[in-house]
């Protein structure tokens, strides 16, 4: 779709703060109080919001980016979020964990650690993206499907998943029509043919 509803539109807000920081990923700059910056589709096609397609611009810099041509906008994204990920690399572990360096030395943990610090954020991207682009997904399936897709055991992805649904994750579990558990955005409206019980006990799948 080329038009994000308010609650996706959100989510995907929320991920990028997580994953990137709240602040343009060019000149830096943080919105001020009761704002938001702008999410950039750095190929041009805003039908293409695979999660390595998006960041985070201010008004300023996302109009610019409009005026450029798609092989020189993405360019110059590329070249600021690899200057940004060497800061990153140097100051913090995972943004969406809120592990810092200061708590857990990513170089001297151990192998599970590491592992974590690499597998974890993909699983965490590849399945938000998912469910953004399908509205819900199987659970079983995100867990194995996840897991081939990143490359990380399926009990590590159990782990990740378990703290995404959490009560400040940004998940949810309910039961689809055929009985099946399923994972849905929090406060995201859906369409559904079937009957379901979301998240405060309602119809999943208000019209």
């Amino acid at each position: 779709m080329n038009r994000w509803s308010r609650n996706t539109y959100n989510w995907a807000y929320r991920f990028l703060c997580l994953r990137d920081g709240e602040r343009c990923i060019i000149c830096r700059v943080r919105p001020k109080p009761g704002t938001k910056l702008e999410i950039d589709h750095i190929d041009g096609n805003i039908s293409n919001n695979d999660q390595d397609n998006l960041c985070l611009l201010c008004k300023k810099h996302n109009c610019e980016m409009r005026g450029k041509k798609p092989v020189e906008h993405k360019r110059i994204i590329h070249s600021y979020r690899l200057q940004n990920e060497r800061e990153k690399e140097s100051n913090s572990a995972i943004p969406a964990t809120q592990f810092t360096r200061e708590i857990v030395d990513y170089h001297s943990g151990s192998a599970e650690m590491q592992a974590n610090t690499l597998f974890e954020p993909k699983f965490r991207g590849w399945i938000i993206d998912k469910v953004i682009a399908e509205g819900e997904v199987l659970k079983d399936d995100a867990l194995n499907s996840g897991a081939e897709v990143v490359g990380c055991s399926v009990q590590a992805a159990k782990g990740y998943l378990k703290k995404m649904s959490s009560s400040s994750g940004i998940l949810y579990e309910a039961i689809n029509s055929f009985g099946q558990v399923v994972l849905r955005l929090k406060n995201r409206p859906y369409k559904h043919t079937g009957k379901g019980t979301d998240e405060n006990g309602g119809d999943a799948f208000p019209e």
